[in-house]
């Protein structure tokens, strides 16, 4: 993708286009505020405030993670605020917002690494065992200081096709793979995923 000349040039242009959607957002927001305050017993003026300030927080981050990703080489970060970042932008996949129970415990921790692969890892990985997912889904993700685990547990018996080193050999780059420890563990309807992040 970095050889594509279009994503470079609309990938530049995103974070002015939200800085850009913010200020009108945040005006239309103190309209209803004002207009709450005027008319108290009116509900709609209180959801339609609570949809704003989603979008607000979508776009905000949007825009912390397209900040994060725009080095290239290892950068000093908060590991707890990246992944609290990282699992709000993937409520935008309709499999994980509607179909998943999401269970994440944090804690915060700071490191230097390369920010780009780590996310590009864990999308792949989220990705991938969302392939499998059934109707009673749990998902949890945690960290223990530099240590990111991944769990998937599901109602029925996990498929044998699930294979996450292959998927991981198959789909992402060697480089990426090669910068984090990772060990995985299948029994019959969870899978565990440890990643290790080193400086």
């Amino acid at each position: 993708m970095k050889d594509d000349k279009k994503y470079i040039k609309y990938g530049k242009l995103l974070p002015g286009l939200i800085h850009n959607l913010n200020s009108p957002l945040m005006g239309i927001s103190g309209r209803f505020e004002l207009l709450q305050m005027k008319f108290p017993d009116e509900k709609s003026l209180a959801q339609i405030t609570t949809q704003i300030e989603r979008l607000n927080e979508m776009l905000t981050t949007v825009s912390f993670l397209l900040s994060k990703e725009s080095s290239e080489s290892p950068t000093e970060n908060d590991l707890k605020e990246l992944l609290e970042q990282f699992v709000s932008f993937m409520v935008a996949d309709k499999r994980f917002k509607h179909q998943v129970a999401k269970e994440t415990e944090f804690e915060q921790y700071v490191i230097v690494f390369n920010v780009t692969d780590f996310i590009n890892l864990m999308y792949h990985i989220l990705d991938y065992l969302l392939g499998f997912i059934d109707t009673e889904t749990i998902i949890k993700i945690s960290n223990t200081k530099n240590i990111v685990n991944i769990e998937m547990t599901l109602k029925s018996s996990i498929s044998n096709n699930l294979d996450i080193k292959c998927f991981i050999e198959k789909n992402t780059h060697p480089e990426v793979s090669s910068k984090f420890k990772m060990e995985t563990h299948t029994s019959d309807n969870a899978v565990m995923i440890k990643l290790v992040l080193e400086n």
